[in-house]
């Protein structure tokens, strides 16, 4: 899931950048494990407003083209919100 949305961050960022982050804290149901929090900013092309609600439906694309450098855009949240519950 990490490796899908940083390599869609990074196919998608012209200009500008991406920024990976981790942090860690205790977990709540083990006390001697942690649970890490992984996040990916980017400056990309980004997803319209009115497209953020429907990503997350399964396999729905903000961008329902094939063509062009955003074909794939939008599917990475959709996987991700699924991996992560």
């Amino acid at each position: 899931m990490l490796i899908n949305l940083l390599g869609n961050a990074l196919k998608f960022t012209v200009a500008g950048g991406v920024h990976v982050a981790v942090a860690a804290k205790p977990s709540p149901s083990a006390p001697d494990r942690v649970v890490c929090l992984f996040s990916v900013r980017d400056t990309g092309v980004g997803v319209p407003d009115e497209k953020k609600k429907a990503i997350f439906n399964p396999f729905e694309q903000a961008d329902g083209s094939i063509t062009g450098n955003t074909a794939a855009r939008g599917w990475a949240w959709r996987f991700a919100a699924g991996s992560s519950r």
